[in-house]
């Protein structure tokens, strides 16, 4: 029997992304006459990498040259706010035998409109078209991680590291929301998501992609019961509905605490469950998460450990353990440094008989130099590792490179 649906007609992808250009138009537009911003930066890079397909064998060494340019638009006033990133890079393979080159687009708007003393409506939004095998992220040029829009400092990509293929990946995602604060100290945030999976150009019989629709509707509730510890709970329902495969439904209820331990320091833990149904199986689960932001003299810290539920480009709902760490220092007036490491172990939350498990690890050490006022130039070292459950061998990549970027 068919599973009751949310009630969005899936197959519209431009229809939404015009009706969210236009929500967001409407959540901004006020009478206050405040300045738009437009941020503008550009970067080429070039990195030799010595296993560019992160082959277990037949390892292919070559020359990656990228091309990226983005701007990031913003406008905010006393009542509301909107900021839009949007970008587009290009890759160059040389030396690298039937590997074609490849261009990737990306959108990410935030828009928020406080009605009232109380209220507040809010849209997320977000349109990426890249490949299975390399993503395209947005990772803003900010130092205070308090400054980060959230999901962009610690991205997730359950799919990487799964495809040694250029398959076009296009997925967008829009998600509304509405707060409301009870009393000075408890409000509520009610939200839902829609986001769809499209994906093209893949060999038949060789990679099994599933186009996909997701839609989440989400309650979150949070009290501050002193000036530095707030708890929340939060409930999630959502719908998955991948082509020729079951349907599922997802609901997962959790609890978390946020303490600030100092002006510059807040830790977060959270606990949960989850159960993940089907008209042919179900299973039910753990769900946890611990984070900390710390902010240094002349740079900043950040961490995270979590086990998640996110859907996947090859039809399943994968249950994924990640760690994620960010380092950055201001070393003097000119150089600075970044490092980041990042790994994650994901598995079907239905079944063991996925041949999509795998355990994933990436490392990046940057350096930067201030050559003129928004000119950089970088020196940047990679490792990464995957082992591929689908395979009895692990294979890892070494990448070193160059960039220079322009950043107003």
């Amino acid at each position: 029997m068919k599973r009751p649906s949310f009630g969005v007609v899936t197959g519209q992808g431009d229809r939404n992304l015009k009706v969210l250009a236009i929500f967001a138009t409407l959540l901004t537009a006020s009478g206050a006459q405040a300045a738009w911003r437009i941020a503008p930066t550009f970067t080429l890079s070039t990195t030799y990498e010595d296993n560019v397909r992160l082959n277990e064998h037949n390892e292919d060494d070559g020359t990656v040259t990228v091309t990226t340019a983005q701007v990031r638009v913003s406008n905010t006033t006393e009542r509301s706010g909107v900021a839009a990133d949007a970008g587009v890079n290009y890759r160059w393979y040389s030396g690298v035998d039937n590997m074609e080159d490849k261009d990737s687009q990306f959108l990410n708007l935030a828009a928020g409109r406080r009605s009232g003393e109380r209220s507040r409506i809010s849209l997320r939004g977000a349109y990426t078209r890249d490949t299975l095998m390399r993503s395209v992220r947005f990772v803003p040029d900010i130092d205070d991680p308090d400054d980060v829009p959230p999901g962009t400092d610690d991205p997730v990509d359950v799919d990487e590291g799964q495809s040694r293929q250029q398959i076009r990946r296009i997925h967008y995602q829009v998600s509304p929301s509405w707060t409301y604060r009870f009393s000075e100290r408890t409000s509520g945030t009610f939200g839902y998501t829609y986001s769809e999976r499209q994906h093209k150009g893949a060999q038949p019989g060789f990679v099994a992609v599933r186009d996909s629709t997701t839609q989440a509707i989400t309650a979150d509730v949070r009290h501050q019961f002193s000036p530095v510890d707030t708890l929340g709970v939060s409930v999630q329902a959502t719908e998955f509905d991948p082509d020729n495969r079951v349907e599922s439904d997802i609901v997962e209820v959790q609890t978390g605490w946020t303490r600030l331990l100092s002006e510059v320091t807040t830790v977060e833990f959270g606990i949960g469950a989850r159960r993940v149904g089907s008209n042919i199986d179900e299973e039910t689960g753990m769900l946890y998460r611990a984070s900390v932001k710390r902010r240094l003299n002349s740079g900043s810290l950040s961490a995270r450990l979590e086990r998640s539920l996110y859907p996947s480009s090859f039809g399943e709902i994968v249950e994924t353990d990640r760690v994620f760490l960010r380092y950055r220092q201001q070393l003097s007036e000119r150089w600075s440094l970044r490092t980041s490491v990042y790994a994650m172990s994901t598995e079907s939350s239905v079944g063991t008989n996925s041949l999509r498990h795998q355990d994933f690890a990436r490392a990046k050490v940057s350096a930067q130099y201030n050559l003129y006022p928004g000119v950089k130039l970088g020196l940047n070292y990679g490792y990464t590792w995957v082992d591929r459950k689908s395979n009895a061998h692990s294979t890892s990549r070494n990448s070193i490179g160059l960039s220079v970027s322009y950043r107003q």
